[in-house]
């Protein structure tokens, strides 16, 4: 049997430096997790000899630029890590490797030649978990809140929640459909959402802001 390839694009909770089995022995020969150290060129010139094509989301090639640009490997942009992973493992093609986690290369029975080949470090992704009750326990939530299109409305809601005495970790906006020039805003706070100051906060907002929505509840 074969051995696929897969490189690792390091985020957090990514960063193993040993060799691990993830297979029964049986499989052993086809199922080995090898992290070898970054030290030199020459190293990975064998190992990226067969090498023709590499899979991968578009974001996690941005990070693995550097190392791309580096070894001259080409790079195609699939619709998420996983998928270019599961794409490498059923085309039988020793030639490809993908982009992956570890846990991805763990699911799909891949070789990871390289780990932490992203020019960043510190790269991380959030995911949004999406239900029909909002969850109350968490120590950050966010909002979601449109103000008139007037000078000093949006300094206005600023300075309602820092009176309010919470922290704004974040605050990013997005264009409206359909009208032109107008906004929704997005802030995280760190806070209790089921907390009375966030009640009364809420309230203030309310009176302050054209709309505002309790978007979620997380913790951090």
């Amino acid at each position: 049997m074969k051995r696929w390839k897969v490189y690792l694009c390091a985020a957090v909770f990514l960063l193993l430096t040993a060799v691990k089995m993830i297979a029964p022995a049986a499989a052993a020969d086809a199922r080995k997790v090898l992290l070898p150290a970054i030290n030199a060129d020459d190293d990975y010139k064998s190992v990226f000899a067969e090498i023709r094509s590499v899979y991968s989301h578009q974001q996690a090639i941005a990070q693995s630029e550097t190392f791309l640009r580096q070894f001259g490997l080409p790079a195609t942009a699939m619709a998420n890590t996983a998928m270019a992973a599961k794409f490498v493992a059923e085309s039988g093609d020793s030639s490809k490797a993908a982009i992956a986690s570890v846990e991805t290369a763990a699911l799909y029975g891949l070789e990871v030649l390289v780990p932490s080949i992203n020019t960043d470090g510190d790269n991380t992704t959030r995911f949004i978990v999406l239900s029909r009750e909002k969850p109350t326990a968490g120590n950050r939530f966010s909002l979601l809140f449109t103000v008139d299109n007037k000078p000093g409305k949006l300094a206005e809601v600023i300075q309602v929640i820092g009176a309010s005495g919470f922290n704004m970790e974040s605050i990013k906006s997005r264009p409206m459909p359909h009208v032109p020039f107008e906004y929704y805003f997005y802030v995280e706070l760190v806070g209790d959402a089921a907390a009375g100051e966030t009640a009364a906060l809420l309230r203030e907002l309310d009176r302050t802001c054209r709309t505002v929505r309790l978007l979620g509840v997380y913790t951090k």
